[in-house]
């Protein structure tokens, strides 16, 4: 069911850790009030602290927000999770993680697409496209407002009817050149849990959230290549 009014969103946004930088963090958890419709009231923020794995301060980081609102576990109503793509671990632990969660508090659980919470923060004109887990010369995309997400070849970002692209900086400069010499508007995403509490909203709990991974993780390639072999 959706989320009714005055219900706590605990969210999880640890999909990119990469992206972020010392002066911007990309990985974090909020606590949120939903007051009704599609707005959200932010309870409280907590980023991740460097250890080297974003993931090893999840934890740590739900308790430290949970404490610094005057909140228990069992406060929580919803666990939403940003499932990506991103990072094949950072994914998986965030997504067992709200799982737990959810299951422990009694709470539900929503996975949401990790595009669907950075165009919330994008001020590129629209249509646009969400870029993702760039590997070589192949790159997620999903278009915004309409179409479907899937893996294409960067060079048909330089072609697409687009007016502006969310990208990271592991965009290659060739196309993120062509794209700027077009006249599109080429900005860094902006991951933000409270977002990814907002993109729940209109979702329906199925059950527990799974991570969504643009390829094939390459330990499941190796796997099948050696079965293969045998």
């Amino acid at each position: 069911m959706l989320v009714t009014s005055a219900h706590v969103i605990l969210s999880i946004e640890t999909s990119n850790p990469s992206a972020g930088n010392s002066a911007v963090a990309s990985a974090g958890v909020a606590l949120v009030r939903h007051t009704g419709g599609v707005d959200v009231q932010p309870i409280g923020v907590e980023s991740l602290r460097p250890t080297g794995r974003h993931d090893d301060d999840l934890m740590p980081a739900i308790d430290r927000l949970l404490k610094a609102c005057g909140m228990q576990p069992t406060d929580i109503d919803r666990v939403a999770v940003s499932i990506g793509p991103g990072g094949y671990t950072g994914l998986r632990v965030a997504v067992t993680t709200a799982n737990v969660i959810a299951a422990t508090c009694s709470a539900e659980v929503i996975g949401v697409p990790t595009a669907e919470a950075l165009i919330r923060r994008a001020t590129c004109p629209q249509p646009c496209v969400v870029c993702l887990a760039v590997k070589g010369r192949s790159v997620w995309s999903h278009p915004f407002p309409e179409g479907e997400a899937s893996v294409v070849a960067v060079e048909n970002l330089a072609v697409a009817n687009v007016r502006g692209v969310v990208a990271d900086q592991f965009l290659p400069d060739d196309i993120r050149t062509a794209l700027l010499d077009a006249g599109v508007v080429v900005e860094r995403p902006v991951y933000d849990a409270v977002a990814v509490a907002e993109a729940s909203i209109a979702r329906d709990s199925c059950g527990p959230a799974q991570a969504l991974y643009a390829r094939e993780p390459e330990a499941v390639t190796r796997w099948r290549a050696k079965r293969t072999v045998r």
